[in-house]
């Protein structure tokens, strides 16, 4: 039974996915739509930092002892003076190590 629930929704997502990329289907969204498309990533990904960052325990955890909020002014401050993507990530995370170990 999971085997077919798996081939079934890879078969939509394939359907989706090929009716929308391929050239034998015309399809292009208007200049407001694709306007809008543009936030669609920080909009997916704020929600998945936010709570990562901001929630311990279900609850709002604004201290100076989370690690989670550190790690992530750290590397938001790196990224704003370094603009490298792969240093920012790297220090990020050790970062973010080093205090889980810490704290």
């Amino acid at each position: 039974m999971i085997w077919l629930l798996l081939g079934l929704m890879a078969l939509i997502t394939f359907s989706n996915r090929y009716a929308l990329f391929s050239p034998r289907f015309k399809f292009s969204v208007g200049p407001k739509l694709q306007s809008l498309l543009k936030y669609t990533a920080p909009a997916v990904l704020t929600a998945l930092w936010v709570p990562i960052v901001f929630i311990r325990n279900e609850q709002l955890d604004l201290q100076i002892n989370n690690p989670y909020l550190i790690a992530g002014v750290v590397t938001i401050a790196t990224s704003l003076l370094l603009k490298k993507p792969l240093v920012t990530v790297m220090l990020g995370i050790t970062i973010f190590m080093v205090l889980s170990h810490l704290i």
